[in-house]
């Protein structure tokens, strides 16, 4: 017999080495896998006829809870740690990808440290740090005080409006004043 989860083989005698029907049949083992799952099986023959090793029910199957965890436990933990060593990286160049993470993921509650960051990267890099924290920042404005809303778009617009003095080219002129106008409404509708 073979367990779940790549554990050790076991012969149906060994299985089978008590062999009164009558009595249920008990096997509990580590198994070497990656979680370290203690598995328990129970199985217990009908009184009336022997049944063979390879048939035999499995009635319970428990796993250490210290080894496992839930699903949701899982995800949580993943993500926070995730969400960790993705703010640490705003102080790095291409800090956009900070921002576009937490909007993707729905996580508003890193307003105040993003309105603290400056944009780093390339010129385009900067552009878009500012486009997704203006995406960000509409998202937060169903869970932030009016005055924290406008704080955060003000502050889109200077960062746009230093960048305007040092812009490479045309197009990118064109992209900062389409930041700079969505600042600006974003600030204004919020009033």
């Amino acid at each position: 017999m073979r367990l779940a989860g790549g554990g050790q083989s076991y012969s149906s005698e060994a299985f089978h080495a008590n062999n009164d029907p009558h009595q249920p049949r008990t096997i509990q083992t580590n198994v070497p896998d990656m979680t370290g799952a203690r598995w328990t099986e129970h199985a217990k023959s009908s009184s009336s006829t022997r049944v063979p090793a390879s048939t035999c029910l499995v009635t319970a199957l428990t796993l250490s809870t210290s080894a496992i965890q839930s699903p949701n436990s899982l995800r949580r933990n993943g993500s926070k740690e995730l969400t960790t060593s993705k703010l640490d990286m705003l102080e790095t160049s291409g800090n956009w990808r900070v921002v576009h993470f937490l909007w993707h993921h729905g996580d508003s509650r890193h307003l105040s440290r993003l309105i603290q960051t400056k944009p780093l990267g390339a010129f385009w890099e900067r552009c878009t740090y500012l486009e997704d924290l203006l995406t960000y920042i509409k998202m937060c404005s169903r869970t932030y005080a009016v005055n924290e809303i406008q704080g955060a778009a003000e502050y889109v617009l200077r960062q746009a409006e230093s960048l305007e003095k040092v812009v490479p080219d045309e197009n990118l002129h064109k992209r900062l004043r389409r930041i700079i106008e969505s600042a600006t409404d974003l600030r204004s509708s919020t009033r």
